[in-house]
């Protein structure tokens, strides 16, 4: 009754007040004319109001599951990428993660999210300019390794329902298409034949090269573009036309009516970032998002769980 009540309000504050006296003027036959044509604004105006209603029906929170993954282990409450961080992580509830590989000097896989070691380590290098010795005897501010990509896929083996994005990480001008071509192809052989058949791993990347060379590879793993911008159809098409149907895309700029067109067009997984707060979640939620990563994922799964129960969410044990 919104759009009555305004109106209503205006006709009282606006007609009545300067109107009585005519209005109790008027003959018996005037007054029923005047009382039909206000009965007929009320039911236009009421009518009206239930269509917008319809039109702006909010998404129902119980019909649509979100998956849920720590971002890099949840890096706001586990030391970000580190294997003391994945347990951590793991044992706290955690079945979804994010993490970021690439290359270093001797070409084994490490986890690492940045092109320097200078933010996590204090160590102004980057990974692909130290060797397998060099990244073993470095440790970050609370004692930790740096974490090779073996050893998340062996702790994750015998995990089952697990939910995992390898980003792949790369520096353009240290990786040519060979090079990028042996860092996809280690990746999927230390990663994709220790995966529990329950689980679901997807390679990711801001790189449209190591997408296409990964697709060309291995055509069956699932792969998803990322993209440091809202959802878009110009970034659906690009996706499409690599034969990827999963986007990762900024929260921020995204509407409902751009995630609704890119799944039309034959998008299937609308993942959407950054997402460290409620306030995100929420917004994430709202636009329709698949999936959606988390910073903090303990505070936010226990503010779920007591503030919004009825939103259905996988990739965490309570």
């Amino acid at each position: 009754m919104a759009y009555f009540s305004i109106i209503y309000t205006y006709f009282c504050n606006n007609y009545l007040d300067y109107h009585i006296f005519n209005i109790i003027s008027m003959n018996l036959h005037s007054r029923v004319i005047f009382s039909l044509a206000l009965l007929g604004l009320m039911a236009a105006v009421t009518d009206m109001d239930a269509k917008v209603k319809v039109k702006f029906k909010p998404i129902e929170p119980d019909n649509h599951v979100i998956q849920i993954f720590a971002h890099r282990a949840g890096r706001f409450e586990f030391d970000e990428n580190t294997m003391d961080g994945f347990r951590k992580s793991y044992a706290a509830g955690n079945r979804g993660f994010e993490t970021d590989i690439r290359f270093n000097k001797d070409e084994e896989i490490v986890l690492n999210h940045d092109e320097s070691l200078k933010r996590t380590f204090g160590i102004d290098r980057e990974c692909e300019d130290m060797t397998n010795d060099e990244i073993k005897a470095i440790r970050n501010p609370k004692g930790n390794p740096l974490a090779f990509c073996s050893e998340l896929a062996d702790f994750l083996q015998d995990k089952p329902n697990m939910y995992v994005e390898w980003e792949i990480k790369t520096i353009k001008r240290l990786y040519d298409e060979a090079r990028l071509e042996r860092l996809c192809e280690k990746a999927y052989n230390e990663i994709i034949p220790k995966k529990h058949p329950t689980s679901e791993y997807l390679f990711t990347s801001f790189d449209v090269r190591a997408l296409k060379i990964m697709h060309r590879l291995h055509p069956d793993v699932p792969l998803m573009l990322l993209k440091s911008k809202p959802v878009s159809k110009e970034i659906a098409q690009e996706a499409l036309d690599m034969g990827i149907y999963r986007l990762g895309c900024r929260v921020e700029g995204t509407t409902q009516k751009d995630v609704k067109a890119v799944r039309e067009m034959g998008i299937k997984v609308v993942s959407l970032w950054p997402c460290a707060s409620k306030e995100e979640f929420m917004l994430a939620a709202a636009l329709g998002a698949d999936a959606i990563n988390q910073d903090r994922p303990m505070a936010m799964t226990t503010w779920l769980k007591k503030g919004l129960p009825q939103q259905k969410i996988k990739g965490f044990k309570y």
